[in-house]
């Protein structure tokens, strides 16, 4: 049996992350032997959401367990969740998604091919307008099928599936990246030791907040050209780009 660690690094997520938490409870496949939470500072009620998650499934579901980085940024959290899972593949989900009842059974067919060495896929944003959920979609399914195709690897760490000996063989995450481009930089790296698969049917659920926050133009820019910038050059562009939390 093919064995699953599922990392979710979080902050200030106690909206969002329970919800994730139950959609993976649901899954009854026991390939998935634990959930790691990894809390980034959250001065929220994230911890305690985490915690009754944890209780609520009493040995009956997932084992879910709280584990706290203090070093801030997401790239941590998930370096640190990473260091600590015990799978053969190890999946990072944001906390703001949920995941369908294929999830599991999707990422497993996929993985059945040896040469597959990491795989992801697009977001659907649940919570955004009529025209900016389309909008979302068409960038997705355009632009990101023929980029991947064209480049041979793209990312999207909202939805990553790495096996653990390929992770360990690149070494892990670049923590010194701070927001955009670390999931290209990732990819990238893996495409030299295996395949990377981007599959449209491999999809999860997600919040679209942070294009209301900073608009879809801008957002869907800071993502093309940290894109474009670790693929031609090995290197992100993110002057004057901050981690948003």
């Amino acid at each position: 049996m093919t064995t699953v660690s599922v990392v979710i690094p979080a902050y200030n997520e106690e909206k969002y992350v329970g919800i994730l938490l139950a959609s993976l409870q649901k899954l009854s496949e026991e390939n998935i032997i634990e959930i790691l939470v990894v809390d980034n500072g959250s001065i929220d009620g994230t911890k305690e959401v985490v915690r009754a998650a944890s209780l609520s499934a009493d040995g009956s579901g997932h084992k879910i367990r709280l584990i706290e980085e203090p070093r801030k940024g997401v790239a941590w959290a998930r370096s640190r969740g990473a260091s600590e899972a015990r799978g053969e593949i190890i999946a990072f989900l944001d906390a703001d998604t949920y995941v369908n009842e294929r999830w599991i059974k999707k990422m497993l067919k996929l993985f059945s091919r040896s040469e597959v060495a990491c795989i992801s896929s697009p977001t659907y944003y649940y919570d955004l307008g009529f025209i900016a959920r389309i909008s979302a979609h068409i960038y997705w399914f355009f632009a990101s099928f023929i980029v991947s195709k064209i480049v041979g690897y793209m990312g999207n760490f909202a939805n990553l599936a790495v096996r653990a000996e390929a992770f360990k063989k690149i070494g892990g995450i670049d923590t010194s990246i701070v927001f955009y481009g670390d999931d290209t930089n990732i990819t990238r790296r893996l495409s030299k030791v295996g395949k990377v698969v981007f599959a449209f049917n491999f999809f999860v659920y997600g919040s679209g907040r942070r294009f209301g926050e900073q608009g879809m133009l801008r957002t869907t820019w800071q993502y093309g050209a940290t894109y474009f910038s670790e693929v031609f050059f090995h290197k992100v562009s993110s002057k004057g780009y901050t981690e948003v939390r």
